[in-house]
């Protein structure tokens, strides 16, 4: 008798869509930095009125100005997405592109912004390296005489850049980017002044504070916004294949 042929086994190949609107991505990262401000800001006020050490464990997991916790962890994944988004930017343009390795430069850029905001190198080194250098205290601003000097040069540096991009995209960098300095530097000027003129404690530094980090994370939404949108007009469809096979893979769009 002829024995039966053995069954053929077809390989499934798995390919899953995923679909991102940049318009929800920035709104919701947008209400997500709302509301990390205003939980900063009921747990500095309930850590004044209370003045309760149970409630210093919730309170700090939303204090900016805390290490080690969801705020500081929240500020850095936001630096660490918009690098990504870069990173992926890059990966699209042609190799002949022009302005291609500036994508790459600013995602290192972002990439560090990312490490300092868990590190804090601006304010525990690059500020107290200054203060040395000075001889006098700078408390946690002397980093401003390093950072910004880098940011002049290096926004000077990318104007034929920004000139060069649509028109739409240009200017959302150039909004984000004056949202999340105003923050890092405006506010915080103010924030030390009312802190240093009125006390740490007060109800105006803790609001200009806390608003502050908000103004860094609405820039970084912003921003991330910015970004997924110009991916939409270059590349509307990214595929991205696992294995050492050129066929099969997912596609996210």
């Amino acid at each position: 008798m002829n024995s039966a042929p053995a069954p053929t086994t077809l390989a499934v190949k798995l390919k899953t869509t995923v679909a991102l609107s940049p318009r929800k991505i920035g709104i919701v990262l947008g209400i997500i930095a709302a509301c990390m401000s205003v939980a900063a800001i009921i747990g500095d006020l309930a850590m004044d009125r209370i003045h309760s050490d149970s409630v210093w464990p919730v309170a700090r997991q939303f204090n900016f100005v805390e290490e080690g916790n969801f705020a500081n962890y929240y500020q850095s994944a936001q630096l660490l997405l918009n690098s990504a988004l870069l990173l992926l930017i890059w990966a699209v343009q042609k190799p002949t592109a022009p302005d291609r390795w500036r994508w790459l430069v600013l995602t290192a850029a972002f990439l560090f912004l990312s490490a300092d905001e868990v590190a804090q190198i601006h304010e525990a080194t690059v500020a107290v390296l200054i203060a040395g250098l000075r001889q006098n205290e700078e408390g946690k601003t002397g980093w401003f005489w390093v950072y910004l000097p880098v940011l002049a040069i290096f926004a000077a540096a990318y104007l034929p850049f920004l000139k060069r991009l649509p028109r739409r995209t240009a200017i959302l960098f150039v909004v984000s980017g004056s949202i999340y300095v105003g923050g890092v530097v405006v506010m915080e000027r103010i924030s030390n002044w009312v802190a240093e003129t009125y006390g740490d404690h007060a109800i105006g530094y803790v609001v200009i504070d806390n608003f502050s980090e908000f103004m860094e994370s609405a820039g970084m939404a912003l921003f991330a916004y910015t970004l997924l949108s110009y991916l939409a007009k270059e590349a509307p469809e990214i595929a991205l294949r696992v294995g050492h096979g050129t066929s099969g893979g997912t596609s996210g769009t």
